[in-house]
Formats: structure tokens, C-alpha cells, sequence
């Protein structure tokens, strides 16, 4: 694999994604966007430490950097869903600061669901995306790594398969379910949003307003 020419090519792929420019990436990774810019181009292959730095601005894995075929992997279709996604799993850990970036993403009575809850158990029903945000909040400067797999829609809903991988002893973030250990631990998830409009509505150009997360937990890796 030539690392140089897919980062080259995912580094734009990602930006897309996020709806990020490369000035913001610049200021979330301190890599100069001028590096940035030499390394889309070709110009320059990126060492280690600068591809753990661009890894970080992201929000992603530095696997998810060299991935090839990054541009086929399976997400919704439509954009304003698909940017939606971006958008919100790189800040779910940043704090309740971050509302200003993604809250117009969330209703005003969304509320996180915990799928694995008997449906009558009190504890079924969970924060809300502020709250969410709040108990998150990694205080090491070292936050979980989410790592979206693929993205679905059925019906009117869109499932999303994740992995969140968790190398640092940090506080247990109630609203991922994620128990601190000194190890790496990598937890896969299905997320399911409920909106509060139509798919179709959506490509029409409604809103992404999410009323639910409904989270089903798969598999638990501890390494």
C-alpha cells in the first residue's frame, strides 16, 4: 500500500465529509494548511507524528487515513444525512461547547436511548444531548476513537455501525456505556436515529433533526 497517495486522496474525501475546510483542519490537527496543501498535492509524504496530527484534527483513526477504497465506503446517499454523521461523531467527546457546531442537528426534546434496557425499565431512556455531551467530555486530552464502519437507512431511519475504541483511563462516559480500563477496548455498536423528518423530506430540504439515538451494543474487545 502507498500511503503517501491515500492519504493524498482521503485527506479531501474526509474534508467532504465533515463539511471541514482545510483551515479548520489546520487549526485542529497544527499541521500548517500549507503542509496540508503540499501533501494533497503530492508534494510531500507525511511522517508518522504529522498523520497521528491530521488523524487527531479529524476525529478519526490514523488508519482511517491510509484506508484504501475510503470513497467506497458504505454511507446513506443522501448528503445532508451523510454530513450530518460526519459532524457528529468526531465531537461527541469534546464538551457541551460543541453544541454550537452540532446541536442543530438534535431536536429540542432528543433524548439517547439504550437499546439493551427492558423497554419499561426506567433506565431505558437516557440524556440529553446536552447532558450527553457533558458526561462525554474527555478531561485527558486522550478521547475515545469512533470509527463509523457503514450507514443505512431503513424506512425512515438511519442506522449507523460503529466502533469506539477506548486506550486511556479516563471517566466512565454514561452516555456511550463505555467503562474506563488501561487497556485498549473496542466496543461496536449500532446507533439508530429516529428523525423528526422524512427521508424524503430531507432530500426535499427539510432539516436533519434527530429525536432519538437508540444504541444496541454488539461485541466488547479488550486487547
Amino acid at each position: 500500500m502507498d500511503v503517501s497517495k491515500a492519504v493524498q486522496k482521503n485527506i479531501p474525501i474526509l474534508l467532504a465529509r465533515m463539511s471541514m475546510s482545510q483551515a479548520t483542519l489546520a487549526t485542529k490537527s497544527n499541521v500548517s494548511k500549507a503542509s496540508i496543501q503540499r501533501i494533497t498535492r503530492g508534494e510531500v509524504s507525511p511522517t508518522l507524528h504529522t498523520l497521528q496530527q491530521l488523524a487527531s484534527g479529524f476525529g478519526v483513526s490514523a488508519a482511517t487515513l491510509i484506508e484504501a477504497g475510503l470513497d467506497r465506503k458504505s454511507l446513506t446517499g443522501v448528503k445532508k444525512i451523510d454530513t450530518a454523521i460526519s459532524a457528529i461523531y468526531p465531537n461527541l467527546y469534546r464538551g457541551a461547547d460543541i453544541l454550537k457546531t452540532i446541536g442543530k442537528y438534535f431536536a429540542e426534546d432528543y433524548r439517547l436511548i439504550y437499546g439493551d434496557q427492558w423497554l419499561t425499565s426506567p433506565t431505558r431512556t437516557g440524556p440529553t444531548i446536552k447532558e450527553e455531551l457533558i458526561s462525554n467530555q474527555c478531561r485527558d486530552g486522550h478521547p475515545p476513537i469512533i470509527t463509523i464502519k457503514a450507514a443505512w437507512l431503513t424506512g425512515d431511519q438511519v442506522l449507523i455501525n460503529l466502533d469506539i475504541t477506548d486506550t486511556h483511563n479516563t471517566a466512565d462516559p454514561v452516555a456511550v456505556g463505555l467503562n474506563a480500563t488501561a487497556y485498549a477496548r473496542t466496543t461496536t455498536i449500532i446507533d439508530g436515529w429516529s428523525l423528526v423528518h422524512s427521508v424524503r423530506e430531507i432530500v426535499d430540504g427539510k432539516p436533519v433533526k434527530i429525536l432519538t439515538r437508540t444504541l444496541k451494543y454488539l461485541d466488547t474487545i479488550t486487547s
